[in-house]
């Protein structure tokens, strides 16, 4: 089991090098589905794991400064309350049903699954979109403050209940209402993910020992080295195909857990 597990770590790593898609959506089915792993640890270690490798991404934003501190800072003040909410509701029902959580989160995620691929398209188009050059005065325009929370308190539940969501739902919301170029919407999202992941990762260690860390470790091992390759490899095959390819096999991974 464990090489199978540092296997699919890397694995997960050449795929998030070689086509641009979060690692924690790729990962939380294949926890779920091929290692076995119960839903509940699953959430956690996926937080865990969604921290630790967004951490560098977030490093290399902050020295780049494509980062946009302000409106990270908003997006906190909605998805920090709004995931210890979601993380909340999570806790009841786990009283209410003990082991019976497991059923409820796996169709949970899968809806998620089935829903997010759909945004992550989306996702795509605006990138496009937005390359396009706007007008200087339109991208130093201050971020307007209730909607940038709102997007973070979105997101931030989600993310208390299934750790899904920090990288697409809030980075296409982002797209949509923030008007700055989208490598800098990226970084930001990015850094404002570590503090979301980590504190999630922390309130179900905490709470429930729901974080398996020879896992993550396991998985980190695989996917650290196979995030470089995957970049390498991303030169020789086409990002847009493969991202469609993963794109339905979260939907069938999805199919799987609703059912």
């Amino acid at each position: 089991m464990v090489i199978v597990t540092v296997l699919v770590g890397l694995i997960i790593g050449v795929l998030v090098g070689m086509s641009g898609i979060g690692g924690a959506i790729l990962l939380l089915p294949v926890l779920i589905i091929i290692l076995k792993v119960p839903p509940l640890v699953a959430v956690g270690s996926d937080a865990v794991f969604a921290a630790a490798t967004k951490a560098g991404a977030a490093l290399v934003h902050w020295r780049q400064k494509t980062v946009d501190f302000r409106v990270a800072g908003l997006l906190a003040v909605g998805s920090i309350p709004a995931a210890v909410l979601g993380f909340t509701m999570l806790a009841r029902l786990q009283a209410q049903f003990g082991e019976g959580i497991g059923a409820i989160l796996e169709r949970l995620i899968g809806i998620l699954l089935l829903i997010i691929p759909f945004v992550m398209v989306g996702q795509t188009l605006l990138v496009r979109y937005r390359s396009v050059p706007v007008e200087p005065s339109v991208e130093d325009a201050e971020p307007r403050a209730l909607p940038t929370i709102l997007i973070g308190a979105l997101g931030g539940v989600l993310v208390g209940f299934t750790s899904v969501g920090s990288g697409s739902i809030i980075l296409v919301m982002l797209l949509l209402m923030v008007r700055r170029p989208p490598n800098v919407l990226v970084g930001t999202d990015i850094v404002h993910a570590v503090l979301l992941t980590g504190l999630t990762g922390t309130m179900h260690f905490v709470t429930f020992s729901s974080v398996d860390f020879q896992v993550v470790g396991l998985l980190l091992l695989g996917s650290l080295p196979g995030a470089y390759f995957g970049a390498r490899l991303s030169r020789r095959v086409s990002p847009l195909k493969l991202r469609l390819v993963l794109l339905v096999l979260l939907v069938s991974a999805g199919l799987v857990l609703v059912n």
